[in-house]
């Protein structure tokens, strides 16, 4: 119900067909509903001049008219951006002109005739639908675009990604702050590179989510692509699906670098002022010691006492007070620590027992020598420290007198690390040194002025000579004179491009050259170089990596002759064959192809394959080209390519994707088929003829009748006279019966001699009457038959369903008897009389048409199937067809 004082506008709506009587019927009924204004076209082009002037809610037209057809009409708004609603209302009933319709942007199609209320009342629900939904279209758009605007406007970085990390959406605050653009980020799995500290907190907070908790703020390190690192906050929620399973997450971040930065310089000045006030405790402190000092001497002893004593028991070193009898009188904690005991067990003990048996003898040595005046014991060096629980301790000790005693002070510190790291170092060094003396490939390295510094020790497998004799050696004494030649330009050519600045620094150089080996023979050697820089970066050496490849080409030249065999073979086959690499040109052409093209192959190598490709063929050929290189796989298939003359010639191309010098390429084998072609297109033709000749007919009748059908309706509804409505009942009925008819010969448009395979259990009729069901067992079985072998079980179908009386199932199996299968249609029904077995397949015979079983045995004749009625009368109908050898198969 509309509400009370709404303006209603009606919809508006052009209607385009060349029926004049149809355009004044369709108005005459639209506008009885008040909802429609109809505005009329006899044609394309008056409709186009009128869509310049104004703009309608939707377009009706119909297929069918001179001049620019309803689909033209349709693709030229499509092509000039009008996506007003657009149906086509006609009697054209293909099933091609409805896809080709659909697929060029028509929102429906709907087919004249039959009740002329039924129709124009479903046509207006077409339009109200469409019209519906492109104003809800429209609105959504509007919509989205509001969001996406206040979206990209945000200073936030915002983004959303699916739970594999592709991302789906981000912001231009998101793509400025990166670096990057919206293109380059959408659809991938970009992630910024997250600070090493944080990549365990980051990952715990994802880990975190769940439906009930799905979403939390984090703070985080971000590494960014010029080594800066910056501080962002990021409020993540996570989508679940019903399942409890994540669908996505969305994100909004913020830059919180300066607002970090600005807490860390706070916290700086704050720790300073902290330490300032400890210095001023401590001056304090100090000044009131001066004056204890001043007032008392005997607090200035114990004062300084204890000065002592800290700075003995906080100093970061391990240290103790040893006696002259070797036990240790005084130990500060950090040595209670290196030891792993107590004080109490320490304060006494012999310092000898902290010390390994190998160190031992010489330490009290050092310990007798101190206190002796005429010795010179070291003050500092290293031993074994030995710790309450056996641990060892790699240990640095410093040992000095306390002046006027015979005591000593001994700091230890820890050097375990050290050690181990310079054992660590030193099995590297032994381990690269092995390597390089056990490798298989040999390692040379040259200065600049090309004298050998070093070789491996596995050039003698290489070339027969020991390290020293190589090492003596010249590149004229291990290059061949072309071999030499070449290394000597190709490395004045990278010294060059270093005194430029213009190289790589990191490049790699790869020769392979032959080198002489002891014996006087000759190998060829694959030589891996690099320059080996100092610090500044500048080349100091030469890094040659060389191996043996004299096998490798050896079996290069065998392929070279292979090579050879296949290509005299290639040409002289009958067919075109043709080479062509990742680039789309031509690698190689076989003379026949090259003569047929009116070229010489050598003109053709290099050039572009779809250069003799007939124009209208380029499109789609490209896209096989690169199918082909992705090893897709892919039919034969039939184009047109052009002589250097223009004359064209019609080719069946094989394909496959091979390997040609190292690379990609594909193969083509093109059969000429011009002549089987030629015969194609005439009888294509002709066939052609006869359809253009019965669509037009049956078009214009189509129209005549809708008009008629249309003012009968008119007439019915306003006649007072029961007499009259008596004839006019008939008439109608007369007018419904040529309706059918027309319907039953545009089924049958199709027919023809385009054959394909058809999967027989996917042929049966969708919709069935309620009391009826078919028992297939027909799964797997294939047959080669005419593209309208459908209409051939609905007639079988209808057959069942008029003249059964009875019927409740139809059964449809299959027989193989030798090369020849046989598929029965067999129902429950009453059957047909033994006169009639063969009649039924003649025109005319029947209730109705007479067209159903006459054309459908004619459909299956095309494909050299046959049809009889095999059944027995009083028990059902049995409708055998069979197949001959080759046209069919059980598919696994």
């Amino acid at each position: 119900m509309k509400p009370p004082g709404s303006v209603i506008h009606p919809i508006s709506v052009l209607y385009v067909d060349d029926e004049p009587a149809l355009l004044q019927l369709c108005k005459i009924y639209l506008e009885r509903r008040q909802e429609f204004l109809i505005t009329v076209s006899e044609g394309a082009t008056d409709a186009l001049a009128l869509l310049s002037e104004q703009s309608f809610d939707a377009i009706i037209s119909d297929y069918q008219m001179p001049g620019m057809d309803g689909l033209l009409f349709l693709k030229h708004l499509r092509d000039i951006g009008n996506d007003t609603p657009f149906i086509i209302f006609t009697g054209k009933g293909r099933e091609d002109v409805v896809i080709e319709a659909l697929n060029s942007g028509a929102d429906f199609y709907l087919q004249k005739g039959g009740d002329p209320k039924s129709q124009f009342a479903e046509l207006a629900k077409k339009i109200q639908y469409a019209v519906a939904r492109k104003r809800s279209e429209r609105a959504l758009r509007e919509s989205e675009d509001r969001y996406r605007n206040v979206i990209e406007d945000m200073d936030e970085l915002i983004c959303r990604f699916d739970h594999d990390g592709r991302i789906i959406f981000v912001n231009s605050a998101y793509c400025r702050h990166f670096g990057l653009s919206e293109d380059e980020i959408i659809g991938s799995r970009f992630r910024p590179e997250i600070h090493p500290d944080d990549l365990e907190k980051v990952s715990s907070l994802y880990a975190s989510f769940t439906p009930d908790h799905n979403s939390d703020i984090i703070e985080q390190r971000v590494v960014m692509s010029d080594g800066r690192i910056v501080w962002q906050r990021w409020s993540t929620r996570a989508i679940f699906d019903e399942k409890g399973s994540i669908l996505e997450y969305q994100s909004v971040g913020r830059d919180i670098t300066g607002l970090m930065e600005r807490d860390i310089e706070l916290q700086r000045a704050n720790d300073e002022l902290s330490a300032a006030n400890e210095q001023l405790t401590a001056i304090e402190e100090e000044l009131r010691h001066q004056y204890e000092e001043l007032s008392s001497a005997q607090n200035e002893i114990l004062l300084s006492e204890a000065r002592y004593r800290a700075i003995f028991e906080y100093t970061s070193a391990a240290t103790i007070i040893i006696e002259e009898d070797t036990t240790i009188s005084l130990a500060n904690t950090a040595f209670i620590d290196l030891a792993c005991s107590t004080r109490k067990d320490v304060i006494g003990r012999s310092w000898t027992e902290f010390v390994s048996l190998d160190d031992r003898k010489r330490m009290l040595t050092y310990h007798q020598q101190r206190r002796d005046t005429s010795g010179h014991p070291p003050r500092t060096y290293e031993f074994t420290f030995i710790d309450k629980n056996g641990g060892t301790h790699s240990t640095h000790i410093t040992v000095g007198m306390i002046p006027g005693t015979h005591q000593s002070v001994a700091s230890f510190y820890d050097i375990s690390d050290r050690v181990e790291m310079e054992e660590a170092i030193r099995k590297s060094e032994e381990q690269y040194r092995m390597i390089t003396e056990n490798i298989t490939e040999t390692i040379t390295v040259l200065d600049l002025s090309m004298k050998i510094i070093y070789v491996s020790p596995s050039i003698t497998a290489l070339r027969g000579f020991s390290v020293e004799e190589v090492m003596g050696q010249s590149l004229a004494d291990i290059l061949t004179p072309d071999s030499l030649s070449i290394a000597i330009e190709r490395l004045e050519q990278e010294m060059w491009q270093e005194n430029e600045g213009s190289a790589d620094p990191d490049r790699v150089v790869i020769l392979n050259l032959e080198e002489y080996r002891k014996d006087g023979s000759t190998i060829w050697v694959s030589n891996t170089m690099r320059f080996l820089r100092d610090d500044e970066g500048r080349p100091d050496s030469i890094l040659i990596l060389a191996r043996d490849i004299t096998d490798q080409r050896a079996a290069e030249e065998a392929l070279k002759e292979n090579e050879l065999f296949n290509r005299t073979l290639i040409e002289h086959l009958p067919d075109y064959i043709l080479l062509y690499g990742a680039d789309g040109r031509i690698l190689y052409i076989n003379s026949l192809a090259a003569d047929a093209l009116g070229y010489k192959a050598d003109e053709m190598i290099g050039t572009d394959v779809i250069t003799y490709v007939a124009e209208e063929y380029r499109d789609s050929i490209q896209n096989k080209i690169t199918l082909r290189l992705q090893n897709m796989d892919m039919p034969s298939y039939e184009i047109e390519i052009a002589s250097k003359t223009g004359e064209r010639y019609s080719v069946l191309i094989k394909g496959a994707l091979i390997r040609y010098h190292n690379k990609d390429a594909v193969l083509l084998v093109l059969t000429d088929i011009t002549e089987r072609k030629a015969a194609e297109i005439a009888l294509h033709n002709a066939n052609k003829k006869l359809q253009l000749l019965s669509g037009i007919t049956r078009h214009d009748i189509q129209n005549t009748l809708t008009v008629l059908q249309g003012y009968l309706s008119l007439a019915i509804d306003q006649n007072n006279d029961s007499a009259l409505s008596t004839y006019l009942n008939e008439i109608a009925v007369a007018a419904d019966t040529i309706d059918e008819q027309i319907a039953v010969t545009s089924q049958y448009d199709a027919c023809g001699p385009n054959t394909r395979w058809h999967k027989v259990s996917e042929s049966l009729p969708v919709l069935l009457p309620g009391a009826i069901t078919i028992k297939n067992d027909c799964n797997g079985l294939s047959i080669l038959a005419d593209q309208i072998l459908q209409k051939v079980f609905s007639n079988l179908l209808d057959n069942t369903l008029r003249h059964g009386q009875k019927t409740t199932q139809v059964h449809l199996f299959f027989e193989i008897q030798g090369d020849e299968c046989r598929i029965i249609w067999e129902d429950d029904g009453i059957g047909i009389p033994d006169d009639q077995k063969e009649m039924i397949f003649k025109r005319g015979f029947g209730k109705n048409t007479g067209f159903g079983l006459f054309l459908s045995r004619e459909i299956l004749l095309i494909s050299g199937i046959t049809i009889h009625e095999r059944g027995t009368y009083g028990k059902g109908a049995r409708f055998e067809l069979y197949i001959p050898k080759g046209m069919w198969r059980i598919d696994t």
